[in-house]
């Protein structure tokens, strides 16, 4: 077994999920690699990685339904490192939001981080990294700046920002949670 730490990221096939997974790779971590429907791309993410020394793993779920959360998490195993990086954005006007793509939209993005935190939870805080276990959040600068065609969006990124501040607050000293809010 490796001595290495490890790191799961979810939407790891493209945009900032793939560049934290390498990124992470470069800094001596193996990783848990997550996509939802660009296995592809994962699998490029994770060449990538192993240019790096790096080895993943690959996991596949549709982070919309909890057990699948669950059984990520369950694949990981105990990981020093939890990048929530899987987020669905879509432009929608407000009066064609439909029940489905709202409970869709925060499911994904706002409770998917809440119970990955969770059910990883015992891993992280016992984490043996300078600092202890770490949490990143994806948030958005929708989350605090909305714009029209996006409210389902700029909700749930708003509910990732509060979500990070409570469970920055509930989990220290023992495991760290940040967000990270990039922009266009």
């Amino acid at each position: 077994m490796s001595s290495r730490p490890r790191a799961l990221v979810t939407g790891a096939g493209i945009r900032l999920g793939r560049a934290m997974a390498v990124a992470l790779a470069q800094d001596g971590f193996d990783l848990v690699l997550h996509y939802r429907s660009s296995q592809n791309q994962v699998q490029v993410t994770a060449q990538m990685c192993a240019a790096h020394g790096a080895s993943s793993q690959i996991v596949q779920g549709d982070l919309s339904q909890v057990e699948a959360c669950c059984s990520v998490a369950l694949t990981a195993g105990a990981v020093d490192v939890l990048v929530n990086s899987a987020a669905l954005y879509e432009a929608v006007p407000i009066q064609d939001i439909t029940p489905q793509q709202w409970e869709q939209m925060l499911a994904v993005n706002t409770r998917a981080p809440f119970f990955l935190t969770q059910a990883l939870l015992p891993g992280l805080r016992a984490s043996k990294r300078p600092g202890g276990g770490c949490v990143v959040m994806l948030g958005d600068i929708g989350g605090q700046r909305p714009s029209p065609g996006f409210t389902h969006y700029s909700v749930s990124k708003a509910g990732v920002l509060m979500l990070t501040e409570a469970l920055a607050l509930e989990l220290a000293p023992t495991v760290r949670v940040n967000a990270i809010n990039p922009g266009t």
